[in-house]
């Protein structure tokens, strides 16, 4: 199986491999383990406008439609998702179907039509930015070997499958089972009502002796979705069909429900695909098992990690490379599983995940309570119903790297663990072991509790309860869960799950069945937007609100502060911001704020903490501007950039004061020559008007809004400049100014003293011979070491 990661980081997983005697056994020493592969190109898209909004427009505006049409055939992401919202007449997933960002992947394509991609992606109307990056292949493999496991024999291959036991410790182990085989004997406890999807970058080994054959809904695979996810077999889904339902054929590993039926979808680190295909229904179950994310990149928005949430390996290191986010950290994948528990009432079982090996850095558990993550991970205001699973050693306790916080519901076995596996070219009969003391499969303990919760459904269908509403359901097994052992109460990871105890509160509570789940209170669940918007495009924000899709909601945003700029008005949603020039080498750091309120007097606050990072950095500089003007003077203005550059260095300048002229002045200079504009100040400014003028430099061209944020080496100068009293006085033309001379030409060598020239609404006199120097960068008012002195304003 291919997946792609960010180039040069790789996930490490450790194992050990058993050996008895009379059986020829090699068992997995690792799960998912990498081999890198190929370098491949991806372009990544940024929409104007959310999909499902743009598809709205498309009905009505034949140019959307082309311009979405184009988009569907260059990229199959956003082909999926428009196929999959097509596919919904009554448009209840509309409040769910939020997306502007996609990928295409341009691995196999020519260079130069890579270049035509891109350059067709820039081009298109919709399209609010495009780059190409390099990504690299990794190919997954399992070294497990076949296993002919007898009769009785389990216990002695590995094979014994101990998280199903009591809630009591086996020798050698500190933390019990999920207590499953303890309600064996119950009316639907083998899974002969449940039905369970894998959501992951891969399906399962059909042709696998212990799995089931068949799949409740058609696998479509194995197909390229996009650059992260190739769909096909892989060594992770078979092991969480081994866990979740593995045959009860007296052979190999048996599954918590054995008799379920299983399908399989496919999901990226920020996506869940083709929903509408699975045809769901209330009280299925879906455990989203992506591959996740090994970079610090939150690949939803570009967005780097906020403020400390990763921490760095060392004060040195330049980013944070040891954490992992969650999926449902991604609002692609968040905003599906909303739809899933609250429309469907599908339960969804999340893996809290953790950090990753990097180098030789350590993994690094991340806290889902930081405040950085701005609520995310905060259940009271942004649920999405899924349950959260945690990951821990049962031998010693011991969570290691995997991540920690309020919002994780249970926690169990991510490693010591057996499971049904796949080799591509093996045969069909493998099982594999993971038994690491110093790295967590985070996998596991999703597919665990994926088994645990379908488990307990089928008995409730059993019993004519009917579908457990998902918040039930995550309430059960966390109030009849069991406190982990020695675990720090300062980093929470929720319970370990008693399948049993929460099937005897079920049936004691809810006999006579479930009541409606209620409506969710209003409130403004999250604002959607990137953490670090940049000069050169405008950034939406948009607020996520409770109930999904109401309407009788209005709004408003507190006052935006510079460098920040409101493009539209600040009572609609979503706020759509542009960042402006701002002075200064270091971030600003600024909060949005939003009131909604609805028909019934009902309000909610929340607030947005953004970083603008410098649009410059590294350089000072240096400028002629006077600090008083006069309506209607005709002004020259200088400046450079300067420190160590070498003389002949080209550098890019760029000129802006809204009040003074329209749009920027921009140019380029040889250094050590300064970058000049003239202009003439407005008659209609009036007096005691302060303006600003701003100068940028940067050594490069300054980026366009299609290129993602970076801080360029260069350097802004600002100044506020107060408009005075019009009198004639020198720099301002009075009625007795003397004509223009002939204009200066840069190419004309003055080699005779007194020759008089003019230039941006002065006249000026050769001192000493000259060619090339700019007057009004060169010139004094007396008549000595400059070529040009400077007589006077004159008039045209």
């Amino acid at each position: 199986m291919v997946t792609f990661i960010k180039a040069f980081r790789q996930r490490e997983r450790l194992g050990v491999s058993l050996i008895r005697a009379g059986l020829v056994i090699l068992v997995l020493a690792s799960l998912g383990s990498v081999q890198a592969a190929d370098r491949g190109k991806i372009i990544v898209l940024q929409l104007k406008n959310d999909l499902s909004e743009l598809r709205q427009q498309s009905a009505t505006d034949p140019g959307v439609k082309r311009s979405l049409d184009a988009l569907r055939k260059m990229a199959s992401d956003i082909d999926s998702l428009l196929t999959q919202q097509a596919k919904d007449p009554t448009g209840r997933d509309a409040p769910y179907a939020d997306a502007q960002t996609f990928t295409m992947d341009v691995s196999a394509k020519p260079q130069a039509q890579q270049k035509v991609l891109l350059d067709r992606a820039l081009n298109n109307p919709l399209v609010t930015s495009a780059y190409m990056e390099t990504i690299e292949a990794n190919v997954e493999k399992d070294s497990g070997s076949p296993i002919k496991a007898g009769l009785g024999v389990r216990s002695e291959a590995g094979l014994d499958a101990l998280y199903k036991k009591g809630p009591v410790a086996n020798s050698g182990y500190v933390l019990g089972g999920i207590n499953s085989d303890a309600v064996r004997m119950l009316p639907g406890s083998q899974g002969e009502n449940a039905r369970v999807v894998i959501a992951s970058d891969g399906f399962w080994n059909r042709s696998h002796v212990d799995l089931p054959s068949l799949a409740f809904s058609p696998i479509d695979g194995p197909r390229r979705l996009s650059c992260s996810t190739y769909y096909a077999v892989s060594n992770d889904a078979t092991a969480a069909a081994g866990i979740i339902a593995a045959k009860d054929n007296q052979s190999g590993v048996v599954g918590i429900v054995p008799h379920a039926q299983l399908a399989a979808t496919a999901a990226s680190f920020a996506s869940i695909y083709d929903l509408q295909k699975l045809n769901l229904r209330a009280g299925d179950v879906l455990v989203v098992d992506p591959t996740f994310s090994p970079t610090t990149t939150r690949f939803a928005d570009f967005s780097p990690y906020p403020g400390d949430v990763c921490p760095k390996a060392s004060p040195t290191a330049v980013s944070t490379d040891t954490c992992q986010l969650p999926s449902a950290g991604y609002e692609n994948t968040q905003r599906s599983i909303e739809y899933l528990t609250q429309e469907l009432k599908v339960h969804v079982i999340v893996n809290a995940s953790g950090g990753i090996k990097s180098s030789r850095n350590p993994a690094t558990p991340m806290n889902l309570d930081h405040p950085d993550f701005n609520g995310l991970f905060d259940r009271t205001r942004n649920d999405d119903g899924a349950i959260y699973v945690g990951s821990v050693n049962p031998k010693t306790g011991a969570t290691l790297a995997a991540n920690y916080g309020s919002r994780i519901d249970l926690t169990t076995w991510a490693t010591h663990i057996p499971y049904a596996s796949y080799t591509a070219g093996g045969t069909h009969a493998t099982y594999s072991r993971y038994d690491s003391d110093e790295a967590l499969n985070y996998r596991f303990s999703g597919y665990i509790v994926a088994g645990a919760v379908a488990q307990i459904q089928s008995i409730a269908f059993a019993k004519g309860l009917g579908a457990v509403p998902p918040s039930i359901m995550r309430r059960l097994l966390k109030e009849t869960g069991h406190d982990l052992p020695g675990h720090d109460a300062n980093q929470p990871m929720g319970k370990q799950p008693d399948v049993k105890a929460a099937v005897d509160k079920m049936l004691a509570e809810y006999a006579r069945g479930f009541p409606a789940e209620p409506a969710p209170a209003f409130g403004i669940k999250r604002i959607l937007g990137l953490e670090r918007p940049y000069y050169g495009r405008t950034w939406n924000y948009r607020a996520i609100m409770n109930p999904p899709g109401a309407t009788d909601v209005t709004y408003q945003w507190s006052e935006v502060e510079s460098p920040l700029v409101a493009q539209t008005a600040i009572r609609v949603n979503p706020l759509t911001l542009d960042v402006d020039w701002s002075s200064g080498l270091k971030a600003r750091e600024r909060t949005i704020t939003l009131t909604a309120r609805n028909s019934q007097g009902a309000t909610d606050t929340w607030s947005k903490r953004l970083t603008v990072p410098p649009m410059v950095t590294r350089y000072t500089g240096t400028w002629n501007v006077p600090d008083e003007l006069k309506p209607g003077q005709v002004v020259s203005m200088n400046g450079r950039i300067q420190d160590a550059f070498a003389t002949g260095q080209k550098i890019h300048y760029y000129w802006k004061a809204p009040a003074l002229f329209h749009g920027l002045k921009e140019g380029t200079a040889v250094l050590p020559a300064q970058h000049a504009i003239s202009f003439t100040v407005p008659a209609t400014l009036e007096p005691g008007t302060q303006v600003q003028v701003q100068m940028l430099a940067t050594v490069d061209p300054l980026l366009p809004p299609t290129q993602i944020s970076r801080s360029q080496h260069g350097t802004l100068l600002s100044k506020m400049v107060t408009i005075k009293t019009q009198t004639p006085v020198e720099g301002t033309p009075g009625e007795d100014a003397e004509a223009c001379a002939p204009l200066w030409n840069s190419r004309t060598l003055y080699e005779t003293l007194g020759t008089r020239v003019s230039y941006a609404g002065f006249n000026y006199e050769v001192v000493e011979l000259t060619q090339g120097h700019q007057p009004d960068a060169h010139f004094t008012l007396t008549s000595s070491f400059k070529p040009w002195k400077r007589i006077g304003p004159c008039r045209q």
